[in-house]
């Protein structure tokens, strides 16, 4: 049995000179993660458990001015944002005859977030937005056909609360009416690499079902707000390959050459998305190419030179919804 505790925190002091306004953020963030890990089995049972928590807390100062050229003018919105999350999780796995690897985990998330603005409505006090704990299951097989031939599987729930970003956009308005995104992803997928591992080849297919999907929306003077824009279906496939068409060596002038290129795949549409009489279901999803393809090739050459070309792909990108 073991025990991991790590203690972390950050400082982010941000400014950005907008169109309509300048921003600044000023965020301090502090956190501890610690679990026990508990090992156990024989040679052809292997097991591990993992029980812990994290908890994180994020006070976040958001203020607005005018712009006056990239000069900060007088002040338009002045609010004080700050976040709490926690969560518990357990995580059993098990490596059962060096073939079947099995993996089982659940987590409680809890979030919560604290506001009051400090001008110009000089509220004395926080106001509280507390969101429902939320349970997040996770199972995920894999097994080993061959030595170089492994298959997966894995459903698991997702939970994302909104950003402090999305919470307190550039409009300088606090959206206590914006809800968390959920949804369950199934996956599975299949690999294969050669015995010296000059070869290797991963694809996935995998189904994101979003509930409450967070959207980006703009005020007719380009200031921006979120809202929750119904649901998501994404549907995608995903596939990589690698291969040493010349392995390396120490003789010849091209020691080496590899080839390399991803494959994205990506069919995302809304579902059940309207905006007052106007309905968007169907509709691509913003800001999603259906395509993406990512090559290069890796010429090893004497003298420890390298030549390195690679081509990127990306179809058309949707911009609005």
């Amino acid at each position: 049995i073991k025990n991991v505790t790590a203690v972390f925190g950050s400082h982010v002091d941000f400014a950005n000179p907008f169109i309509t306004n300048y921003e600044q953020r000023n965020e301090n963030t502090y956190g501890l993660r610690t679990y026990f890990e508990l090992n156990g089995g024989q040679l052809s049972y292997n097991w591990k458990l993992n029980l812990g928590l994290e908890w994180q807390q994020t006070n976040a100062g958001i203020n607005n001015y005018g712009n006056n050229m990239g000069i900060k003018d007088t002040a338009q919105a002045l609010d004080k944002v700050n976040t709490n999350q926690h969560f518990i999780f357990t995580r059993y796995t098990a490596d059962i005859a060096n073939r079947l690897h099995v993996e089982a985990a659940v987590r409680s998330n809890s979030y919560s977030y604290d506001f009051k603005n400090i001008y110009p409505l000089h509220q004395p006090g926080f106001t509280n937005r507390r969101f429902s704990p939320q349970l997040m299951p996770r199972l995920a097989l894999s097994y080993q056909f061959t030595n170089h031939f492994i298959a997966r599987a894995s459903v698991s729930r997702g939970y994302s609360t909104p950003t402090t970003a999305e919470v307190r956009p550039t409009d300088n308005v606090i959206n206590t009416n914006l809800q968390a995104q959920t949804g369950w992803n199934y996956e599975t997928g299949l690999r294969f690499r050669s015995e010296d591992e000059s070869l290797l080849a991963d694809a996935s297919v995998f189904y994101y079902r979003v509930q409450n999907a967070i959207m980006r929306r703009l005020h007719p003077d380009e200031t921006e707000y979120y809202v929750n824009a119904g649901g998501t279906n994404q549907t995608g496939v995903e596939f990589s390959f690698t291969n040493w068409l010349i392995r390396q060596h120490n003789s010849q002038f091209i020691r080496g050459l590899q080839f390399n290129t991803t494959y994205t795949f990506s069919a995302y549409f809304f579902r059940g998305y309207s905006n007052g009489a106007a309905s968007y279901s169907g509709n691509p999803l913003t800001g999603v190419p259906r395509h993406v393809m990512v090559s290069s090739v890796q010429v090893k050459l004497p003298a420890y030179l390298y030549l390195f070309i690679q081509h990127n792909y990306t179809a058309s990108i949707p911009l609005n919804d």
